[in-house]
């Protein structure tokens, strides 16, 4: 089911989300203390997505989904459009506290089988994939180039 997961520090709780075949997909919390699960109802969903990589937002107390692959609806000319397997630039943030998922600026470029990490010393997260580190700030939506492979 190719989930994505992350630890919430600030309220001791693990969220899951996702699922590759589901646009739908619910978010699930885990109190560590207690053991309960509560499945948390938020819009808007942010689409299918796997093979993305996911962070915890020390900054902003939220979890960020980056990039991945995931079913898209793309318009390919005026008026007709392409639904398939695509891969995603997209960043969202989950805010529990809200109870909403906001998208936030793109990547510079789709990505996907990547990690990433938030940097504690700053608001960045750190990005790697095949071939470079890069570091996204979802305060502002910049990316850069930390290590390039050539």
């Amino acid at each position: 089911a190719l989930h994505v997961m992350a630890y919430d520090p600030a309220s001791d709780r693990v969220v899951v989300w996702g699922g590759a075949d589901r646009e739908d997909s619910p978010v699930w919390t885990l109190d560590v203390a207690s053991g309960a699960w509560e499945q948390v109802s938020l819009e808007p969903l942010p689409g299918s997505a796997w093979e993305a990589c996911r962070a915890w937002d020390p900054a902003s107390e939220r979890v960020l989904l980056l990039g991945g692959e995931g079913y898209m609806t793309e318009e390919i000319a005026e008026g007709v459009t392409s639904t398939g397997i695509r891969l995603r630039d997209q960043v969202w943030a989950l805010d529990l506290a809200a109870g909403t998922w906001v998208e936030l600026e793109p990547l510079p470029r789709p990505m996907s089988a990547h990690g990433c990490v938030a940097d504690p010393a700053s608001t960045n997260i750190v990005i790697w994939d095949q071939d470079a580190v890069l570091l996204y700030d979802p305060v502002t939506g910049r990316t850069s180039v930390v290590a390039e492979d050539s």
